[in-house]
């Protein structure tokens, strides 16, 4: 529950928010094409790379966030309130 309160929809712009940080809402597919013309246009080793990156940066904001709003749970507790 607590982490439900912090997503907002702005209606008047579009935008989506969850805590202070902007969100994107996308479609998997879309996503996967991405990955797909990255592997055509850079490389399968730059796109694992890049994809790595992204995932860290993102897990990395996610256990911020967890420590930010539940700072009292174990690692356990703290790794899944990411996912």
């Amino acid at each position: 529950m607590d982490l439900r309160r912090l997503i907002r929809f702005s209606p008047d712009d579009g935008s989506i928010w969850f805590a202070e940080s902007r969100m994107l809402l996308l479609h998997t597919t879309s996503l996967g094409s991405l990955s797909e013309e990255m592997m055509i246009s850079v490389g399968q080793e730059f796109k694992r790379r890049m994809s790595t990156r992204m995932g860290f940066a993102s897990g990395k904001r996610d256990a911020e966030l967890a420590r930010e709003i539940r700072g009292n749970l174990s690692l356990h507790e703290a790794f899944a309130t990411g996912p």
